[in-house]
This record gives structure tokens, C-alpha cells and sequence, in this order.
């Protein structure tokens, strides 16, 4: 991650419980869930993205469509 003074972050994904932001100054994500905040590198949030939709997947509550959905940001 870039050091600079502050984030400016847009939201780019928001649901009930957790909120995905974007700082391109730093180049990091922000994972927001409740009342826990994670910074991460595009890589690691890519990884955990790419976790979780597997999870999903092999627990049979996903389609095809719903993962291409999810995957397409």
C-alpha cells in the first residue's frame, strides 16, 4: 500500500451488514463488516473475494449467474 496523508475513499459495493470501499491513493480496499474495518491490498481482497465465492460454490447456494455477478467488479 502507498503511504499518503488520508484516505479518500468511494464506496463501491454496500449491503446490509458490510460496505466495500476504494482508496486509490493507497491502493487499498476497505472491507467494513459491522463494526470491524479491514485495509487491504488488491491482491489479498482479491484472494479472500475469490475464498469466499469458492466457499459458496461448494456449499450449492450459488449459481453459475450469481458468481459471474459477484466476481464482475
Amino acid at each position: 500500500m502507498k503511504k499518503h496523508s488520508s484516505c479518500e475513499t468511494q464506496i463501491i459495493a454496500q449491503s446490509k451488514s458490510c460496505c466495500i470501499t476504494l482508496c486509490e491513493g493507497c491502493e487499498s480496499y476497505h472491507l467494513h463488516i459491522g463494526p470491524i474495518s479491514l485495509r487491504l491490498k488488491a491482491e489479498a481482497f482479491e484472494d479472500i473475494c475469490e475464498t469466499l465465492v469458492d466457499f459458496y460454490r461448494a456449499s450449492g447456494q450459488m449459481t453459475a449467474n450469481q458468481g459471474f455477478r459477484m466476481q464482475s467488479h
